[in-house]
């Protein structure tokens, strides 16, 4: 067991990892915007993927900094999400759901980002890279901000694929079989006539000649 690790070989590690994710987020996200259906969210996507090359030139300046070089190491955390996250834009693209999975596998990766973000920040000012902590607070807003858009996006996106599940579920739900009062499927009556059976009136329709109801017994 490695007994010489330090808080500065954490933070090294720490800077390795998000180097990775945004390298392999930035194709995931050129993907989702041309996957988007709503406007707004296709403009989001191609946006942060924009911010995502900023991200990766802001951590290269840190690498630097701490004299280090920029190399990425391999994360099995942010490989999984997106892997699933582009497994998802395959699986629901052109479909009412696809906006509100997309924002779901974006969020996702957000959050991981966030986290190692805020972490970072907070061993960079502990260890005393102050400009190395203003460079990557500067990128924890922009995560958070693209947080809040995918929230306000996902309202909308998710309301949409409600409606639309709830109008496809209403067309492909049959009408009920009319049963017999003794528990049997009943008879079609043709149309123009009425049983008697089980008391109930038969109604003819005089509507067409001006005339009333009529309801025979």
């Amino acid at each position: 067991m490695a007994t010489d690790k330090t808080l500065q070989d954490a933070f090294h590690d720490g800077l390795r990892d998000v180097l990775f994710a945004e390298r392999a987020s930035l194709r995931a996200q050129k993907k989702a915007a041309r996957a988007a259906q709503m406007p707004e969210l296709k403009e989001a996507f191609e946006h942060h993927a924009g911010e995502s090359e900023e991200h990766k030139q802001r951590l290269e300046q840190v690498f630097e900094m701490i004299g280090k070089a920029a190399r990425g190491k391999t994360c099995d955390s942010i490989q999984g999400l997106m892997a699933e996250f582009e497994d998802h834009i395959d699986e629901f693209k052109a479909t009412e759901a696809a906006d509100a999975v997309l924002i779901a596998g974006a969020q996702a990766k957000e959050h991981y980002e966030i986290a190692r973000y805020g972490t970072l920040v907070t061993w960079a000012k502990q260890l005393g890279h102050d400009d190395a902590a203003k460079l990557l607070a500067q990128t924890l807003q922009e995560e958070k901000k693209t947080d809040d858009l995918l929230n306000k996006e996902a309202q909308k996106a998710n309301k949409a694929a409600k409606q639309d599940w709830s109008g496809s579920h209403l067309r492909a739900t049959p009408s009920p079989t009319p049963l017999h009062p003794s528990g049997e499927v009943a008879p079609e009556t043709p149309t123009g006539s009425a049983s008697h059976s089980g008391g109930l009136p038969a109604v003819r329709d005089l509507s067409q000649s001006g005339d009333f109801l009529e309801v025979q017994w």
